[in-house]
């Protein structure tokens, strides 16, 4: 606790150093409007005061006109302004109508006419949607238009199911999505102006999707050239604001209800799976009041939202098998093969030696146990299975009843307050669910949990001070919270599980994790886990200070983020494993063909048993600074140069207890004979490096700048060009989870058959073997014969991007405007999973069946071949790897995924492409936004989780192999978004006179979509990998001049149809790479056709608003089927090119009832 309040004050410390000399960075989500004010003869006009007054809150922002006429509103919250301008001398100028949103940058010139101050010229018209003060390519969507689209409830609605609606987007996994190019997980979420992020996942939009759409005021997604305000992403910035309340009292309450009795039935489903979803809340947002006391308008705000989501599966169905009673007996008479002969079993303590270099057992008479032969835990674990309740085999002959439950309660509260030039906001948001799953065995024996809950929470804090008519600082700080908890039913129970079962040598976990074919394993989860508990924190500090000065709108500063990442593995009971051949005949054809896992499970002889132990609570800290500079420059009244520089600094990981440990590859091992490769320890003491940090280096020198313009070729047309550089580190440097780099501090013995089941790795009913070093090992040789990981030689360099792009904007009529661009990017030293260290060197493919030998065999040794150290034992492909001490070599900075991807920052990518996007602003009862990109993406890291979401690397010595077309390239992608006022009804050009029961049942009508149309993904084949060099994978060989593809006009799946010819691949020759491109560039699955479409009708009951609004809202509403990605394995030639999935949901419907006040 002292760490954290010292963390706490550093970083205070640091924010407050940082203000003294000025340098202040925010990452806002407000927007500005600025521009020039001038005469009618385009003379600049100094001294002009500049107000703008926020139309629902009253809330003003003044400014004061510079010597060359320029003035700057900042920090202003999304909304509709007033806008007005006076000086001595001339009319007062009103410009109502002018919309700002997120992080907009709104340019406006004010002309004013000679004339009285007390006199005015009002302007209704709307503001120009053209932006002419920034080369940031971005897409707002609006509460009026992204409330009134159809949004389906899933897991609870989600605003951030709308960010696929901007163009260059597309949608990559279930909780993030890829941009402009970006990487998969590389995106900067940001709410109320502060980064969401944390480790290890950033670009994750579950934090956003915490957060009721009817809480959330409007967000934007800027995909390329963001100012240098924007930074530490791969793939793009995604802002979203929360409401706040205004002068008058807004609020709602509402229900959406989704039943699977309005949906279709799946392509490859009999029935309608059960499907029951609720979700139901209300808001409420106006002045702070209290009667007689304080009276908040113009001043001071609230806003509340509180949501619930409920889910409610049908039973369960899965059939699953269980022992029957005769053989928890011991009775397997009743094991037959698929000829009906018998199965036989053997008695293991029977087994000796048969005189001719072989093995004999006796077999058991009758295939009966005698009971005095069944062991002890056996025993007692049988009294918790379950009897058969479905047929009468010994295989899919049981059905447990239960159901799967979702709750998830999220509330959201924001505080708005002005005093004099000081502003005051502050947001606090909670999700709290809770799931529960479905079981397929009695739950004290599954790995159902008694409760798991993924909790988030976001505060935020910021402070506007208008110091001067041209200078504002804003101050602001940021809490993010990601609780994951996870109980299971069967954890802890009093009488621990080895006082209960007589499982010696074990921790008080949760039930067993048994394994004994044919039937369901018990406990069955990974690592028999039964408590996991994840904290992850993130600390956010910044400001900063916005100042014109002459031609000049100049913001500058600075931020700091600390995060932490806490994590708890209790130690388990055990994973314990059965085989046949304990209870087969050891000898000879029988082998193969006798023998049993459950009758070896009831004498007891474990095959394999592996125990967890760790009672080690780690503390992963990370830190993160920036910096930075930018200088819109008004050349000209129709030319902004936008100028920035950005500065990106971070620290790698350290453990709060030094519980972190990693291979240096130039340590010499002691236990491996001085080879190099060894552990090294953080921290102080025996057997420790000295040093908190284990990288290899901290990089200082990440200055990314930016460069554009935006020249008003007329006052209806924009050009605009610029070209950037990002820094970024998305996966935080040391990665996420700190468990995963902690070899020596938790132990995971395991035990083993040593020659194939002829000897059990041990009799349980004896207790788990003690023969293993307990932890803390400090011993830099520990690990050998295991896994470990490293940092890699450049994981202290953080990735970078380049962007460019040029752009025209034109406003075709009022409130219509079309934008077209080419947008591009280069990412260099992205994180890939194309890191294999260990991997044997591909030129001793050559020696072909010998790398599968002994490196003591003499036909190795005859070559020159020997032991890599003493006492080494396996095979001459194990004696050739880099560190032939150990099995796998992973990287510290692989985020979540850790030892096994091997994941590090050698990726690159090139992304071009031509978007366009016509919009036309919500009036007349129309909005409307179509989107088109046309777009080609190579890269050879999609993804910033490495092997996840992308392909791993076949040769670590030639990682150009990798470099394809990306999984996620979207050559073109269409989507349309749409509200439509049905002109009908009072005030309506249709029956407008309308009144009384008449008008409000004509009246009130509107239509809304969402529409989608987008190319298929790109096809990875495969093949079964059988190289002896530990390489990730292997492709097949591609048969010139055949086209992957068959023609699928009128393919049916349920035919068998195959989708790929597997006549235009074929196994690659033993012992060589196939030459297959890693993605194929003319290959690729079912493409997207997809249509949302909603019916709403509000009655109105009062002038003030207030109405009743229902709403029916179908999503795949033409009941399209795209199929899942076919089967893709080459060595498996009867699926391969099949399909056997859906990948779209079927049609679903829902229906909801709001009342709006």
């Amino acid at each position: 606790m002292r760490k954290l309040t010292s963390a706490l004050r550093l970083a205070g410390l640091l924010v407050l150093g940082t203000l003294s000399t000025a340098l202040l960075i925010a990452q806002s989500d407000r927007g500005s409007i600025r521009g020039t004010v001038e005469d009618a003869t385009r003379a600049v006009i100094s001294g002009a005061r500049v107000t703008g007054t926020n139309v629902a809150t009253g809330v003003q922002t003044f400014s004061v006109s510079t010597d060359s006429g320029g003035y700057n509103l900042p920090q202003l919250r999304p909304g509709v302004y007033r806008v007005e301008a006076e000086r001595q001398g001339f009319k007062k100028l009103i410009r109502e109508n002018v919309v700002v949103d997120v992080a907009g940058v709104i340019g406006l010139n004010l002309v004013l006419e000679v004339g009285a101050v007390t006199e005015s010229i009002t302007v209704e018209a709307a503001a120009p949607q053209l932006k002419t003060e920034s080369t940031e390519v971005s897409t707002t969507v609006n509460p009026k238009t992204y409330m009134d689209l159809p949004l389906a409830v899933g897991s609870g609605r989600s605003p951030a199911a709308f960010v696929t609606l901007a163009p260059g987007t597309v949608s990559g996994t279930p909780f993030a999505s890829t941009f402009s190019g970006g990487q998969i997980l590389g995106a900067e979420v940001q709410v109320d102006g502060i980064s969401t992020n944390y480790p290890p996942l950033t670009g994750d939009f579950r934090p956003v999707s915490s957060i009721p759409p009817d809480a959330i005021q409007e967000f934007n997604i800027a995909t390329s050239n963001y100012s240098a305000e924007f930074g530490n992403t791969s793939g793009g910035v995604a802002r979203f604001t929360i409401k706040s309340g205004t002068n008058d009292l807004h609020g709602n309450l509402y229900e959406y209800l989704r039943n699977d009795k309005l949906d279709s039935r799946g392509f490859f489903n009999r029935t309608r799976a059960i499907n029951r979803r609720n979700e139901y809340g209300g808001s409420v947002g106006g002045p702070i009041w209290i009667p007689g006391a304080y009276d908040g308008r113009n001043r001071s705000f609230f806003f509340l939202n509180i949501n619930q989501f409920k889910f409610r599966s049908g039973p369960n169905n899965a059939l699953v098998s269980v022992p029957t009673a005769a053989f928890k007996r011991g009775d397997l008479s009743a094991l037959r093969d698929n000829q009906g002969g018998l199965i036989q079993i053997y008695d293991p303590a029977s087994t000796r030696a048969d005189g001719s270099g072989g093995f004999a057992r006796d077999p058991f008479p009758g295939n009966i146990i005698p009971d005095n032969r069944i062991s002890s835990v056996s025993r007692r674990i049988n009294a918790f299975l379950p009897n058969p309740n479905v047929g009468t085999g010994i295989v899919n002959n049981y059905v447990q009843d239960d159901k799967a439950r979702t709750n998830r309660d999220a509330w959201t509260l924001k505080i708005d307050h002005k005093i004099g030039n000081h502003s005051i906001v502050g947001s606090y948001n909670a999700l709290n669910p809770m799931e529960i799953g479905i079981a397929t065995l009695p739950p004290i024996i599954s790995s159902k949990t008694a409760s798991r809950f993924t909790s988030q929470r976001t505060m935020r804090l910021a402070h506007d001070w208008v110091m001067t008519p041209t200078r504002v600082l804003h101050l602001a700080a940021g809490f993010n919270r990601q609780f994951d908890f996870a109980r299971r039913v069967s954890y802890r129970p009093s009488p621990p599980w080895s006082e209960q079962l007589g499982l010696r040598g074990v921790g008080n976990g949760m039930f067993p994790t048994v394994r004994f074919a044919p039937f369901t394993n018990l406990s069955n989860n990974d690592g028999n886990i039964g408590l996991e508990q994840y904290v992850a924190n993130g600390f956010i500090y910044s400001g900063s200070l916005s100042w014109v000065k002459g031609k000049h709108n100049i913001k500058f500063g600075a931020e700091l983020r600390k995060y932490q990442v806490n994590t708890l593995v209790p130690t388990n009971t055990g994973v314990f494993e059965f085989n046949r051949n304990e209870t087969a005949f050891p000898s000879g054809a029988l082998r193969g063909t006798t023998g049993n896992a459950f009758a070896s499970y009831l004498v007891g002889a474990v095959d394999f048993g592996q125990i967890l132990i760790s009672e080690i609570s780690t503390g992963g800290r990370w830190s993160y600074m920036d910096a930075f500079i930018q200088d819109d420059f008004k050349v000209s009244r129709n030319l902004t140069v936008n100028l920035g520089l950005r500065w990106d600094f971070w620290l790698p990981m350290t453990e709060v207890n030094d519980v972190y440990s990693v291979m240096d590859p130039k340590v010499p091992n002691p236990a491996a004979g001085g080879r190099p490769g060894a552990l090294i320890f953080a921290g102080q003491g025996p057997g420790r490096s000295g040093r908190h940090r284990l990288t290899n280096g901290i990089s200082k020198n990440s200055f990314g700048p930016r460069l554009g313009f935006a020249w008003s070729v007329s006052p209806k047309s924009v050009v605009r060009s610029a070209y950037g550089v990002s820094y970024f580190a998305t996966t935080p440097l040391g990665g996420g989870n700190v468990r995963r780099h902690a070899p020596g501090f938790e132990g995971i013995p395991l035990f083993q058959s040593p020659d194939a089941g002829l000897t059990p790795a041990f009799d349980w009913d004896r207790g788990f073997p003690q023969s293993f070093r307990r932890p803390p090992i400090i011993d830099p040789g520990f690990g050998v014969g295991g896994e470990v990981s490293l940092w890699n030689v450049d994981a202290h360099r953080p990735s970078y991007r380049q962007d460019w792009n040029f752009n025209v904007q034109r406003q075709l009529a009022a409130g219509w405007l079309i934008d077209v661009g080419y947008i591009g990017n280069k990412l260099t030293r992205t994180v890939s999973g194309m890191f294999n260290v260990n991997q044997v060197n591909p030129k001793f493919l050559s020696l072909g069946n010998l790398l599968l030998r002994p490196v003591t065999d003499p036909a190795v040794s005859a070559l020159g071949f020997g032991l890599p150290y003493a006492g080494f034992s396996g095979t001459l492909a194990q004696a050739l790897r880099p560190f032939p001490q150990y099995l796998e070599v992973g990287t510290v900075n692989g985020a979540n995924v850790g030892i096994v991807t091997g994941s590090a920052n050698v990726g690159n990518g090139t992304y071009h492409s031509l978007q366009t996007k016509l919009e036309k602003q919500f009036s007349k009862g129309l909005f409307l936004l179509v989107s088109h990109t046309y777009a080609k993406h190579i890269t050879d890291a999609s993804s910033q989780l490495g092997g996840f979401f992308t392909p791993s690397v076949r040769d670590h010595y030639n990682r150009r192999l990798e470099k394809a077309i990306s999984q996620y390239n979207m050559p073109h992608r269409l989507t349309t978004a749409f509200t439509y006022e049905l002109p009908i009804g009072p005030g309506k050009p249709v029956a407008g006179n309308v009144r009384g029961v008449a008008g409000k049942i004509l009246g009130g009508w509107q239509i809304s979509g969402i529409v989608t149309y987008q190319a298929g993904f790109p096809i990875v084949v495969g093949v079964a990998n059988a190289l002896p060099l530990f390489n990730r994978r292997n492709l097949p060989d591609v048969v010139a001049g055949a086209n992957p593809k068959l023609d699928f006009a009128k393919f049916d799946p349920g035919r068998g149809d195959r989708m790929l010819n597997i006549n235009a691949f074929r196994l690659p020759a033993p012992f060589t790479y196939g030459n297959a491109p890693s993605v194929l560039p003319n290959g690729r699955d079912f493409a997207l056709y997809n249509e949302d479409f909603g019916i709403i009708k509000r009655t109105y009951l009062s002038e003030a608003g207030a109405n009743v609004e229902f709403r029916f809202e179908m999503f795949n509403a033409l009941n399209r089927v795209r199929f899942s990605a076919p089967a893709n394995n080459v060595s498996d030639p009867f699926n391969f090119g099949r399909v056997f999935g859906q990948a779209n949901p079927p049609r679903q419907a829902q229906f909801a009832l709001r009342f709006n006040f």
